[in-house]
């Protein structure tokens, strides 16, 4: 069976062939790829030491906490090389076993340096919309795993910019019965399947 290979479309950072230091990191992050992918990586020990490490505990997103962390305080560069493979279809990821309906890390993290930092307004718009955007990851799960009124409290707490088009569409799914919401995952799964 041939497989699909795509190359993810990067929100906030110029197209191929550009490399260098990310204009707004925080800005790439709303996006649905994030700029950072934990398997191609690098970053300097004494940085990495410096700023605590992931998040232990954390099932998932404690990477996306760290490039968070790491973003607040220094600048973070970008290359196109295609340096690692995901693999969608593999049995026991975490992001298969582990389903998310608590807050994430990160929007804890993004809470507190709203609270405590001096942030400049853009930044902190970006921020936001970062939170924004894993409380939308958590109403999928909850749709996916039929706890539609818990999709709909998230979506609730979720004031999204740049999101919007998502949030009207998820809260468009929940007016519908499960058995219809099931019915669009189920036909997503198998159409993303048949494709790879």
């Amino acid at each position: 069976m041939e497989r699909l290979v795509s190359l993810p479309h990067y929100s906030g950072i110029p197209k191929p062939p550009w490399e260098g230091i990310i204009p707004s990191y925080f800005e790439s992050a709303v996006g649905d790829f994030q700029p950072i992918n934990s398997s191609v990586a690098a970053v300097p020990r004494r940085v990495f030491d410096e700023l605590g490490g992931f998040a232990i505990g954390e099932k998932l997103g404690e990477d996306l906490d760290m490039w968070l962390r790491i973003a607040l305080k220094y600048p973070v560069a970008f290359s196109q090389l295609v340096g690692s493979r995901y693999h969608c279809d593999v049995e026991g990821q975490a992001t298969q076993k582990e389903k998310r309906y608590e807050a994430f890390r990160i929007e804890k993290t993004i809470e507190g340096i709203l609270l405590n930092g001096n942030i400049p307004h853009k930044q902190r718009i970006f921020l936001q919309e970062i939170i924004n955007a894993r409380k939308l990851v958590r109403v999928s799960y909850c749709m996916k795993s039929g706890l539609f009124d818990q999709a709909r409290n998230i979506l609730r707490t979720c004031s999204t910019r740049f999101l919007w088009k998502r949030k009207l569409w998820y809260r468009f799914i929940l007016i519908f019965s499960p058995k219809i919401v099931a019915a669009v995952y189920d036909y997503s799964r198998e159409r993303t399947r048949t494709k790879t």
